[in-house]
């Protein structure tokens, strides 16, 4: 696993037109962040009133302004790692790379190499699934009270909504044999490697 400040690299060796690869259709990365906002301002009130009405939580944010910034900070690593999971190698390899990009206030972590479609859509949904999903599934059928673990699960599916859009994007362009990689911030998919 490496480490990157600066935009999401661009595989110099990775010549997607010229080998056959066919890029989806997907916004710049602003506009992708404006049309994932509101997604994910739903997602995170359908996840707000799963927490109070099924998982019966009083609270869902933290006592002061210090505890949030520290979920935030933590929140933010953890999502980023568990991306890293999924990718092959769980992440334990060169082609893994976590990265901040300023310009864009975007975090990611992006694997530099050949990943199966349905892989892919993983890697893009796994945190949602984990942070967000898990513990309120847990939380109601053990009966779990925990505002911490309501504010984290709703404020990560706040988080999620770009790679929720993500997903949905490479799962209704890219079909289900194909391989998909990235080149930059831009998504290429062909049939077979």
């Amino acid at each position: 696993m490496r480490f990157r400040f600066g935009a999401p690299p661009g595989a110099d060796d990775f010549k997607p037109e010229a080998t056959g690869w066919r890029p989806i259709k997907e916004p710049s990365p602003w506009v992708m962040q404006f049309f994932a906002l509101p997604l994910g301002i739903l997602v995170a009130v359908g996840l707000g009133a799963a927490w109070v009405g099924l998982a019966t939580v009083d609270e869902l944010f933290p006592s002061s302004y210090a505890i949030l910034a520290f979920e935030f900070v933590v929140l933010v690593v953890v999502h980023e790692l568990l991306h890293t999971l999924i990718h092959p190698h769980n992440g334990r390899s060169e082609s893994t790379i976590l990265g901040f990009w300023p310009s864009r206030l975007l975090f990611y972590a992006y694997y530099n190499n050949v990943i199966p479609r349905n892989g892919f859509i993983m890697v893009l949904a796994f945190p949602f699934l984990a942070v967000s999903i898990m513990p309120l599934c847990l939380s109601i059928l053990l009966g779990i009270r925990s505002s911490v673990l309501a504010f984290v699960s709703v404020f990560n599916g706040l988080l999620s909504c770009g790679d929720l859009l993500g997903a949905l994007l490479v799962a209704t362009q890219i079909p289900n044999t194909a391989v998909a990689r990235n080149k930059g911030y831009r998504t290429y998919w062909k049939i077979g490697k």
